[in-house]
């Protein structure tokens, strides 16, 4: 199906199936419940699942895949956006993540939340461990709320303690996320049965704005830029968002920047992927803002299907030039590590460049960030090992001071943080180097940051919680000491 330029539709019923769509006009679709399955879509025109004025207040679900004559060129279950097209994805505003107000035993039924909240009957939850241990993330379902939206019943019992409490003057409340909104991207139950869904896929010159969204069983397991969610070369995507949106059981990661500057990326809550979950791929992305997501849970991939090495021990947030602005934000669940710089000579794949220098750029901003509960470091920055032929030292050696700020950083296996070059780390906050890239929230209030580096060539670490192992290792002819 093929909508010409310069005409509009707009969709107000559930079509059949269709192969394939091509939008080079405006397809609109109508705030009542139905859905749209489509083997392939590609939009150079505008698509618009609600907009910012008028959001999707029922439910509506796009359904990606599930046919076998796909465009060859739009493979089975891709909505690509090209150059000149925008897509809308605009479900009901609702509160995106919250945090315990009461610790919950396992076996209770009930979770007391820390904030009034929208959320409703039918509605999934994910909560982040508590403890040592990735897999006490669970997800639970809404069958009753009360108290002003503070008090959920939950449709079965816990199995793991989430604690909701601030012990010994770091606040451990285990975070709660909404996983359910009015507008659902899926890929189809048979393609979710093998693991190869589909996903969207923004190129240089398309416009995502998606606020409120469901994006669940899409990526295609094992698969090179097959994502759930995929800004590929996008180049100068300002303007482009994803936002208070959810994205969980996925085969793939959960949401890539490759080649791509300027995108907002903000109060997202992640849940179930394999592989590194936020993931910058290749080295050269750049003023890319990160900022109160809410991540929980990375698994490893299979043998055979890591794309990376290391997505056979992922991380949540997967950071390879540090020319980005992380503030705000919750890792809790990783493989690996919570936040991992892995910052390679020249970067990588088709974005290296002799004149790229990711070792030696200057942090764009990393403030007020929770990590826990992941299997090796809170924060991890070093990249273990050079490429062949590369000899220098594999640590970050900024042209200027970098200051990782506010970091808490508890009940991970081995290290609040695991750092590799000359950085330092304090109380103060970092801001925005450029103006494009602005935070949405407040800045973070004086904190009992986790650890904080005080003076070169011997830094200081004080402890605000335990991790298991040691609270921050460093290294480039440096020793720390912890008390």
């Amino acid at each position: 199906m093929v909508i010409p330029a310069g005409k509009r539709v707009l969709l107000d019923v559930t079509p059949p199936a269709l192969a394939s769509l091509q939008v080079d006009g405006t397809l609109s679709v109508a705030d009542q419940p139905l859905s749209l399955t489509v083997g392939s879509v590609r939009v150079a025109g505008r698509m618009e699942f609600g907009t910012a004025q008028h959001p999707l207040t029922h439910q509506v679900d796009l359904v990606l895949g599930g046919t076998d004559s796909a465009a060859d060129d739009a493979p089975d279950g891709r909505l690509m956006v090209l150059a000149g097209g925008t897509l809308e994805l605009r479900g009901q505003e609702r509160l995106p993540w919250t945090r315990l107000d009461m610790t919950a035993q396992a076996g209770s039924s009930t979770l007391h939340l820390a904030e009034a909240s929208d959320w409703q009957t039918g509605d999934h939850l994910v909560l982040a461990p508590s403890g040592f241990e990735p897999a006490e993330a669970e997800e639970v379902e809404v069958t009753r709320v009360s108290e002003a939206g503070r008090l959920m019943t939950l449709a079965a019992p816990l199995r793991f303690r989430h604690v909701g409490e601030v012990l010994s003057g770091i606040d451990e409340r285990a975070e709660v996320g909404l996983l359910s909104h009015t507008l659902r991207v899926r890929g189809t139950d048979a393609d979710a049965a093998t693991g190869k869904a589909g996903g969207v896929m923004v190129m240089h010159g398309g416009t995502l704005h998606a606020s409120d969204t469901e994006f669940t069983a899409l990526g295609r397991r094992g698969e090179l830029g097959n994502y759930p969610v995929h800004f590929h070369l996008s180049g100068d995507a300002q303007g482009s968002f994803v936002q208070r949106s959810s994205v969980h059981h996925t085969f793939n990661r959960c949401i890539t920047l490759h080649g791509t500057q300027h995108v907002r990326l903000a109060q997202n809550v992640t849940y179930d992927d394999i592989g590194h979950c936020f993931f910058l791929e290749d080295g050269n992305e750049r003023q890319n803002l990160l900022e109160g997501n809410l991540a929980v849970l990375a698994r490893p991939a299979a043998p055979g299907e890591a794309i990376l090495d290391t997505d056979l021990q992922p991380s949540l947030y997967w950071i390879s030039n540090p020319d980005n602005v992380l503030h705000g934000n919750v890792a809790a669940g990783a493989a690996h590590s919570g936040f991992w710089y892995n910052l390679l000579e020249h970067g990588s794949g088709p974005g290296a460049s002799p004149t790229l220098w990711p070792r030696r750029t200057p942090l764009g901003g990393f403030y007020g960030n929770v990590s826990h509960s992941n299997t090796y470091n809170g924060l991890f920055v070093d990249n273990l090992k050079n490429p062949p032929g590369v000899l220098a030292p594999p640590n970050y050696e900024p042209t200027r001071r970098a200051v990782f700020s506010d970091l808490t950083a508890y009940k991970n296996r081995r290290r609040g943080c695991g750092c590799a070059g000359a950085i330092w780390t304090s109380s103060e906050h970092i801001w925005p180097i450029t103006p494009s890239v602005r935070p949405l929230l407040p800045p973070p209030p004086p904190c009992s940051a986790a650890w904080w580096w005080a003076k070169r060539p011997m830094p200081v670490v004080r402890p605000s919680r335990r991790n298991r192992r040691r609270l921050c290792a460093a290294s480039n002819f440096m020793t720390a000491r912890s008390w």
